[in-house]
């Protein structure tokens, strides 16, 4: 079932016609961290196992972050407005909208970037900041459905063809959380 994973992942980038493919952002292979996640032979990583997954990962999540469409100023305004309401209709409306698409994937992918880095800069956190950075990274991809919605709202995915990974983001926190345990493992 892993292995399924990864070929669907592999074959969303593959199936791309070849102009699709030259007009994409150089995008880290969504597939070495799918790896991570999916190889039922890998235990759940060492300590530079996990860096390497963590640079993977702040890579990937910096580049997806460059193809994402930004708001206005404006545009975040409002954002911001309509989530301050207990108005069903108001934050049903807002949910749909392309302004709270490109509010969610850049806030997902710059808590990305943020704690992934902070997994790789400088000396070796201690463990139990390490882990807890992978915990925060898990949070930050905890709403995958949401993520894979926003994505194809904003054409960055669709049923055909994900160059960017955007629907594969619960595999991605399996990895994540394989990395947590890893760590884990590291404090026995």
């Amino acid at each position: 079932m892993r292995t399924f994973f990864i070929a669907v992942a592999l074959a969303a980038v593959l199936v791309l016609p070849r102009s699709a493919k030259s007009q994409l952002s150089p995008i880290p292979p969504v597939a070495d961290i799918l790896s991570f996640a999916l190889d039922p032979g890998r235990s759940n990583g060492d300590a530079n196992s996990r860096i390497h997954l963590a640079t993977l990962l702040s890579k990937y999540c910096a580049a997806v972050l460059n193809a994402v469409p930004r708001n206005t100023p404006g545009e975040d305004d409002w954002v911001s407005r309509e989530m301050d309401t207990t108005d069903l209709a108001r934050l049903a409306r807002m949910d749909r909208s392309a302004e709270y698409s490109r509010w969610h994937l850049a806030r997902t992918l710059n808590e990305c970037v943020l704690y992934a880095s902070r997994l790789t800069y400088g000396r070796p956190l201690p463990l139990v900041e390490e882990a807890k950075a992978w915990a925060r990274l898990v949070m930050t991809f905890n709403s995958s459905g949401d993520t894979a919605i926003h994505a194809t709202r904003l054409g960055l995915a669709n049923s055909v063809a994900d160059p960017y990974g955007l629907t594969l983001q619960g595999s991605i926190r399996y990895a994540l959380t394989r990395a947590v345990m890893g760590t884990l493992d590291d404090m026995k």
